[in-house]
């Protein structure tokens, strides 16, 4: 398995509509699009601290350093409720940062992986908002 890096970001929604206008131009004149790192952009600092929450972090290096053997190892690992971490993994593998395998034994078993050794936070100041 080749390790890889994923980029997880703020990006406004003008920029990333300016991003996919770019790509768009350029396929109509017939260039294809640059290749891009595979990356997960948020509107905000905001929305991505709601959805990478620490649990969520934790599940992820749960995953990559220790290696399940079933979706199901994971709330003894984390010490959490089963549907929560069941949740939380559907979540994370709709974002791309775990996939999951079925494999067939006596009874069907999903097994999470973590491809990746590497996640790189990039937040501008420009993006950060808080509540008052």
């Amino acid at each position: 398995m080749k390790l890889k890096e994923i980029t997880i970001g703020v990006r406004s929604l003008k920029d990333g509509l300016n991003e996919f206008g770019r790509v768009i131009k350029a396929i109509q004149r017939g260039h294809p699009p640059r290749a891009r790192k595979p990356g997960i952009y948020f509107v905000d600092y905001n929305a991505m601290h709601q959805v990478l929450t620490p649990r969520r972090m934790e599940l992820l290096h749960l995953i990559r350093e220790r290696n399940p053997g079933s979706i199901y190892e994971l709330p003894h690992m984390a010490d959490r409720n089963v549907k929560n971490v069941q949740d939380d993994v559907a979540l994370l593998e709709r974002l791309g940062l775990i996939h999951v395998t079925h494999q067939q034994t006596h009874r069907r078993r999903s097994v999470p992986h973590v491809d990746y050794d590497t996640l790189n936070l990039k937040v501008s100041f420009a993006h950060m908002s808080y509540a008052a």
